[in-house]
């Protein structure tokens, strides 16, 4: 009997843990109006300064008078919901302009129905692909590749990986960098 009172109370205490709290987030508008304005324009320019960081992920509106890069992706394998396992996928080939991100649709070989979005940047002279959904400035993940002269020629990567949302597996990728003016 003592025992079964033990699990009881050690189930209702799991199961009132597994409950989230209502949370709110920010500084409450009744707070806000209370700061004296030096400590409002403080908290304004602190938060713009922190939001800077997040700037350089931002999908951007697509510049096409300026450097892009035509990308093929073949081979390897890339991890697709329910996430248990890697697949082979349909060769991809897309194109991104300097300064953007976007998200490239990538679809398992042999079974059409699982597909993945995967994120890629090209930002200050790198290409960034795998970039996590969840956490952009979690960039330890990605795959980078810096830019080469070879690009204008066509260059291919054999054998990229990353650890990100994705998680490429010996991906090959070839680029062709052109300008476009």
């Amino acid at each position: 009997m003592y025992r079964l009172v033990i699990i009881f109370l050690l189930l209702g205490l799991l199961c009132s843990a597994c409950t989230p709290a209502s949370q709110h987030l920010g500084i409450p508008a009744s707070q806000w109006e209370n700061f004296p304005k030096s400590k409002r324009r403080q908290l304004m320019l602190a938060y713009k300064k922190a939001s800077k960081r997040w700037d350089h992920l931002v999908e951007r509106p697509i510049n096409k008078n300026g450097h892009y890069l035509k990308i093929t992706m073949e081979k390897g394998l890339v991890m697709m919901p329910p996430f248990d396992r890697v697949y082979p996928y349909d060769k991809k080939q897309f194109f991104i302009y300097a300064d953007t991100c976007r998200s490239i649709n990538l679809k398992a070989h042999l079974e059409q129905k699982k597909q993945i979005d995967m994120r890629i940047c090209y930002l200050k002279d790198q290409l960034l692909l795998d970039i996590s959904h969840f956490d952009d400035l979690d960039t330890d993940k990605v795959a980078r590749l810096n830019r080469h002269p070879l690009w204008k020629k066509g260059l291919v990567y054999p054998n990229v990986s990353s650890r990100g949302y994705v998680r490429l597996q010996d991906v090959q990728i070839s680029l062709i960098s052109y300008d476009k003016s």
